[in-house]
């Protein structure tokens, strides 16, 4: 699974993957799909992809787990 929103976009995603036992792979959006590419900007692009990622509980739950 491809997930662009990081988790964020879909409530089920996270539990959906685990039940399908599926290969992952987590990103970061800035914005919508829509508007996503329109002028994106960093202060620290590491810093806050990882933020981005972060902030998502259910997400750092996954990690651990």
């Amino acid at each position: 699974m491809n997930d662009i929103s990081g988790g964020t976009m879909d409530e089920n995603m996270l539990s959906t993957v685990a039940k399908l036992n599926i290969p992952y792979i987590c990103m970061h959006i800035q914005g919508r799909p829509e508007t996503m590419q329109q002028n994106p900007s960093y202060e620290n692009v590491t810093r806050e992809v990882l933020d981005f990622l972060s902030s998502n509980g259910e997400m750092q739950a996954a990690w651990y787990s």
